[in-house]
């Protein structure tokens, strides 16, 4: 059916500009570890440990090297609506050994289904199809099976897939190792941070018309990973020493074989099964991942490759976007390409360590091991070493404290921040990841030393601002005989851009509410910007402008909490003052603000909710404002998404 793919036609050319992009190439500013380019649908089972998990098939488009294409595509389905088709679909994730049903909701105007490779159906809902129970327009259909064993997995249209799958309905489906930190059953399948990679390619001519496209002219010009093509693909962001695996999933029509330049990939799966370790197991610098199918590798980051990255590319030489003009025979690098980005991190050989507050650093010892990545606090302990950092929270960016840690005996306080004095408590500006004692900072006070290596991202900008002079460690045990330890290594400040949420599909930056209100708290945006997740106690708001709110205006969104804190709500305002009459309280155990939709249920999970905000006040508004109030604990958890105001 297809026809010959790589052009002969300046493909000398093209391996020359390839050679030339990967010798010599400088490292590209080391950015945060990007969020997941697939989005995945987190599942959290019910008591009784089954998984639902509810998808949506519609039409939609997406962005390609410039090109705005058609597709049909996967979506979540939450809150009753189905969110914009995504290419691919949703990484799905679920526990080995878990009872799952996926619900498809079909918005297509054809039958579609889910076709679920490696996995044995025990259940079906739906019309009769050609090969699998179908969801007709505007039905459902389910299908309930039990995820045996752990691996990648496809799940696709399995009606006309020959047309629906190459127009997008297709995705991942990772069953989790009970590890957690295993692919498989062997020991090689260990990692430290993983990547799902899901290739694929687009023919614009089929998508552009289905239904009167020939399918024997099928001829792609456009090569992806993860719906993207480069160099619009997102870097694997890794630390040196890391193990990445990398998850590949094809869900083209063409086999395609991913090649790796400066270090070699470890092929420990292919197709949901684990292989063993000797002559299963084989190192690579090339995998051929067939259509339709899976493979995982591990790839072993060297310890010394800080600051380096390592190309990752289609060896068949797809990586142009779309056809060249006529006449031009010199293409430009696109196509299926992304890099392994080795972060750079601070070397403590290249700093004087020294004590933090003498009185409190009193009987320690200090080593620097892995050629200066980590440092080794042993007793009771309080060091510190010149960094000279201005700590910021504004539209411009925000500071992030990033770094991995552990400890294997735990002391009284185990810590890290920053200061400008020697004074620990002037104010108190280091966070407690660990110990007895609660002192410090407390939003990430959550490590057990089950956890083994913990990896922490800290906005530290969220919390204090400021000119520092010192980066500090806590490893504090008054005790005559103190045996706490504490690892720190592979550390990190920057700035990140500032979050940015999406309301009526303009992106807001995320900012501090209500003064001294706002006090410990962790936000992060997910799914695209469409997310607002707020951890601990904490009071947000979004700029607006003037907006005019008329008896009219809607408030519309979804609602989530996992962890009850005293106040959930969202509302409006003119200013940083907190208002109990423009606040809308959904949950929490104390009782404030306006109470006609103080009525959420966690068992619930996802809510949807439509205030009609006009019929409680009018005027005009400068802020959004988030609440997730818990002065006493200090660990709820506030989930808006896709948020509308209409008038």
């Amino acid at each position: 059916m297809l026809k010959q793919l790589t052009r002969l036609v300046g493909t000398g050319v093209l391996l020359a500009l390839v050679c030339l992009t990967f010798v010599d190439m400088p490292a590209l500013a080391a950015p945060a570890l990007p969020v997941e380019a697939v989005p995945s649908v987190l599942a959290r089972p019910p008591a009784q440990g089954g998984i639902t998990l509810e998808l949506c098939a519609s039409a939609g488009s997406t962005t390609v090297a410039g090109a705005t294409i058609p597709i049909w595509g996967f979506s979540e389905y939450s809150g009753g609506q189905c969110g914009p088709a995504q290419l691919p679909g949703p990484v799905l994730r679920v526990p080995a050994g878990a009872q799952v049903t996926i619900i498809l909701h079909n918005q297509l105007n054809r039958n579609t289904s889910i076709n679920l490779p490696g996995q044995t159906i025990t259940a079906m809902t739906g019309v009769d199809g050609t090969f699998t129970r179908e969801a007709a327009p505007g039905g459902t259909a389910s299908y309930t099976f039990i995820a045996a064993n752990p691996g990648t997995f496809m799940y696709e249209s399995g009606s006309q897939a020959d047309l629906q799958i190459p127009m997008g309905l297709y995705g991942a489906l990772i069953v989790e190792h009970p590890s957690g930190n295993q692919a498989y059953d062997a020991a090689e399948s260990a990692f430290d941070r993983e990547a799902v990679l899901v290739l694929s390619e687009i023919d614009p001519n089929l998508n552009a018309n289905p239904d009167g496209f020939h399918l024997p002219e099928y001829h792609p010009i456009y090569w992806l990973i993860n719906g993207k093509a480069y160099p619009d693909t997102a870097p694997l962001t890794v630390y040196p020493g890391e193990r990445l695996l990398v998850r590949y999933a094809n869900g083209g029509a063409v086999h395609h074989t991913m090649s790796l330049l400066g270090v070699r990939e470890l092929l420990v799966g292919k197709n949901g099964y684990g292989l063993s370790a000797g002559a299963q197991q084989v190192s690579v610098v090339a995998e051929t991942i067939p259509a339709g199918e899976t493979a995982d590798a591990v790839i072993a980051i060297p310890a010394t490759a800080g600051g380096q990255q390592f190309p990752l590319f289609n060896r068949q030489l797809h990586l142009t976007n779309g056809l060249l003009p006529v006449g031009d025979t010199t293409p430009q690098i696109g196509g299926m390409m992304t890099f392994i980005q080795v972060l750079d991190t601070l070397n403590f050989n290249n700093y004087t360590l020294a004590s933090y507050d003498p009185t409190q650093d009193v009987n320690a010892t200090a080593t620097i091991e892995d050629g200066g990545a980590t440092l080794h606090l042993e007793g009771n302990g309080w060091k510190k070493i010149p960094f000279a950092y201005n700590v910021v929270n504004n539209a411009g960016g925000r500071t992030v404290l990033e770094f991995d840690f552990m400890s294997t005996a735990e002391g009284e306080i185990h810590g890290i921040g920053f200061d400008n004095d020697d004074t620990i408590n002037n104010p108190i500006r280091v966070f407690q990841l660990f110990g007895t004692q609660n002192w410090g900072l407390d939003a990430f006070h959550n490590y057990t030393t089950a956890d083994g290596w913990k990896h922490y991202k800290i906005p530290v900008g969220q919390f204090y601002t400021g000119a520092m002079t010192h980066l500090v460690f806590t490893n504090d045990h008054d005790v005559p005989s103190p045996t706490a330890n504490s690892y720190f290594r592979n550390i990190r400040v920057y700035e990140e851009p500032p979050p940015a949420l999406v309301v009526n599909g303009t992106p807001y930056v995320v900012d501090t509410y209500g003064g001294a209100q706002d006090e410990i708290s962790a936000v992060s945006i997910e799914n695209g910007g469409t997310t607002l997740r707020i951890t601990g106690n904490g009071w947000k708001k979004i700029d607006l402008g003037a907006y005019n709110i008329t008896p009219a205006t809607v408030l519309e969104f979804d609602f989530e909490s996992t962890v009850q804190g005293e106040i959930h709500g969202i509302g409006f305002d003119t200013d940083n003052s907190i208002s109990a009459n423009q606040t809308f309280q959904l949950y929490g155990s104390q009782a404030w603000g306006i109470q006609a939709y103080h009525n959420y249920d966690p068992l619930n999970g996802v809510t949807h909710y439509s205030i009609p905000v006009g019929t409680f006040f009018t005027g005009s508004m400068n802020y959004l404002v988030f609440v997730m109030d818990d002065d006493a604990n200090k660990a709820g958890e506030s989930v808006f998404r896709n948020i509308t105001i209409t008038n």
